[in-house]
């Protein structure tokens, strides 16, 4: 009985060595992919600000375009944004 109940531990010890052996290999890929993960979303993170600027420096630029456009032909109408011609 006692080889028994000593054989019982044997084995119980040998299986939480090997559970924990593989629950060790398990947290340390999940810390790799982790890692990964936050590496991606401050890449991601990064490339979406600068997509935001490049959109808001386009947007500005697009804007001060249209207004000088729109100047020149208020210009060319004579200052009379009516559309109609001037009064002679």
């Amino acid at each position: 009985m006692a080889d028994e109940a000593q054989s019982l531990r044997e084995f119980l010890r040998q299986e939480l060595l090997v559970s924990r052996k593989h629950s060790d290999a398990h947290m340390a890929a999940m810390a790799k992919l982790t890692t990964q993960i936050e590496t991606s979303t401050a890449e991601l993170r990064r490339h979406t600000e600068q997509m935001n600027r490049d959109h808001r420096d386009f947007y500005a630029e697009s804007r001060a375009q249209r207004q000088a456009l729109l100047r020149i032909l208020d210009r060319l109408d004579g200052g009379n944004s009516g559309g109609a011609a001037p009064a002679t």
